[in-house]
């Protein structure tokens, strides 16, 4: 942990160097997971050539680099410093609940840089952002994010203990959560960048069950080092029963994806799950 920490107080001219150096060997040298995201981008993008998906998985993985240091890097930024880096440009839809004394969702995909996006909800507005994170089975990386998420009085909790500290905490706070992973569970199939694919639910669930405005920062990339977030509203309370928010999120995110899909998280077994048969009684 200290030698991240020192990494961590290197300006950002000199890590994207290192930045370099890792897109290398992530890329060349062990070839982290090459043929996963090299499938992932050529399912999801059918009339793309080979060579136009090869830029994408080069540049995605230049991001990755980016991704990996721009996190270390959290451990010591200033708040000055990240919010020059991560502009937001209508912070006002998300201060008019804490206005209202409303919690709510803010419900993200794995889009670079996710860690920059969520810490900077903390610096850009003084109230009470909670970030609910998947504990990793590594305890020394689950420390290392850990540190990273909890910058700048930041809230950690694990999934497992949302709807605990939705029922429990009398604070307004904005939970922030990336709705986009695999679910063994829970199941919602649709289409998705041209392929069968199964949501979690929980984003219906949490919204009816706890009458919660349910917010979708979509990040973008400006050049290296500098994103912009634009909240764009799901949905306010009060809600019909069911909730239908999860159609529209994952809409949303295939659009964020389709703009700038060099972003995106493409090591991920995304579709690892095949849609079942339906059977005839």
């Amino acid at each position: 942990m200290l030698f991240f920490r020192f990494l961590s107080k290197l300006p950002l001219s000199i890590l994207y160097i290192l930045s370099d150096v890792l897109y290398l060997v992530m890329r060349y040298g062990f070839r982290y997971r090459v043929e996963i995201a090299r499938n992932n981008i050529t399912n999801s993008f059918p009339n793309k050539s080979e060579g136009e998906v090869e830029v994408i998985l080069n540049k995605f993985y230049s991001n990755l680099a980016d991704l990996i240091i721009e996190s270390i890097k959290l451990l010591s930024i200033s708040k000055d410093e990240l919010n020059q880096r991560v502009s937001v440009k209508n912070l006002e839809v998300v201060l008019k609940h804490f206005e209202n004394q409303t919690s709510m969702l803010l419900v993200a995909c794995h889009q670079f840089n996710w860690e920059w996006m969520v810490t900077a909800g903390r610096t850009h507005t003084p109230y009470a952002f909670t970030s609910v994170y998947r504990p990793l089975n590594n305890k020394f990386f689950d420390h290392l994010m850990i540190a990273v998420r909890t910058r700048f009085k930041g809230k950690l909790i694990s999934n497992k203990q949302l709807i605990d500290d939705l029922t429990e905490n009398a604070e307004v706070a904005a939970y922030s959560m990336v709705m986009d992973h695999v679910s063994s569970k829970h199941h919602y199939w649709t289409t998705f960048l041209n392929q069968d694919t199964v949501f979690d639910t929980s984003i219906d669930f949490h919204t009816q069950s706890f009458q919660l405005p349910a917010i979708y920062p979509k990040l973008k990339k400006l050049k290296r080092g500098y994103y912009c977030i634009e909240l764009i509203p799901l949905g306010e309370p009060p809600y019909c029963e069911p909730a239908t928010l999860l159609p529209k999120f994952i809409n949303e995110i295939e659009q964020s994806i389709l703009e700038q899909p060099e972003t995106y998280l493409w090591t991920h077994r995304r579709w690892k799950y095949e849609k079942p048969e339906l059977k005839n009684f």
